[in-house]
């Protein structure tokens, strides 16, 4: 159970560098470095104590810092079709 905790912690790790390049790219976004630090806050807190409780709450914090509109939502509309 442990290696799956391990798996899971660096596949937040993972997001969190995601997210942390995201906010590189568009130095705007505020919220995007605080949803990488809640990502990577979670995969260090969920490495070290060895439980599952940082992670879910990482993903919590995370949806919260969406809904409050951080995540940088574009419109469908707008994308961009290739091939057709």
């Amino acid at each position: 159970m442990e290696v799956a905790l391990d798996i899971v912690a660096s596949l937040f790790a993972l997001l969190g560098v995601g997210v942390l390049l995201s906010w590189v790219a568009c130095r705007g976004r505020p919220a995007l470095l605080l949803g990488a630090a809640c990502y990577l806050g979670a995969a260090v807190g969920a490495h070290e104590t060895g439980s599952w409780w940082p992670l879910a709450a990482g993903l919590a914090f995370a949806w919260v810092l969406r809904l409050l509109g951080g995540d940088p939502d574009y419109p469908r509309s707008r994308a961009v079709r290739s091939g057709g």
